[in-house]
Parts: C-alpha cells; sequence; structure tokens
C-alpha cells in the first residue's frame, strides 16, 4: 500500500537530487540513526531485562564483541548513542 502519490514521490526524488552531497549523506545518516533508535526501543519494550549492551546485541543480531577476547568492551560511537538516544539511563 502507498501512502504517497507518484506525482509526489516524483518530487520528492527530484528535491533530494538537488541536495549537495554531503547534505544527502547527512540525512541519510539521521534517518539511519533514527530507525536504530526506533528499533532498539521496540527491543526494550520486548526485553525489558536486558543490559543496554545485550540490546546493542539484539539489534546487531550477533554478538558485540570479538569472540576471542572474553569481554565485551564498552560500548561506543553509534552503538551507544542508538542507546542512548532511545531512553536508557
Amino acid at each position: 500500500m502507498r501512502d504517497t502519490t507518484r506525482a509526489a514521490e516524483q518530487v520528492q526524488v527530484e528535491a533530494i537530487r538537488r541536495l549537495e552531497p554531503g547534505l544527502r549523506l547527512r540525512q541519510a545518516l539521521d534517518l539511519s540513526e533514527s530507525v536504530r533508535s526506533l528499533a532498539v526501543s521496540r527491543l526494550r519494550e520486548w526485553h525489558p531485562e536486558r543490559t543496554d549492551f545485550e540490546l546493542v546485541e539484539l539489534l546487531l543480531g550477533r554478538p558485540a564483541h570479538h569472540p576471542a577476547s572474553g569481554n565485551p568492551p564498552e560500548m561506543t560511537g553509534t552503538q551507544w548513542q542508538a542507546v542512548s538516544r532511545s531512553g536508557a539511563s
């Protein structure tokens, strides 16, 4: 099901094409971050007993550390941003 007409979609596509490449990338990264944040929020609802790190692992679908290390590293970068922006304390 579509909620946007083809004509409106074409206007959106043309507007995006006119953007500077750096701004297009920034918008894509912002959208990606928003989706990650929503996903972590939903995972937190489904698994309230899980730690922030465990939620990130669920989101990734794999362990978030090198198996040989034995100890997971501290969360940094986008892993932490996704969790912290979704309301973790």
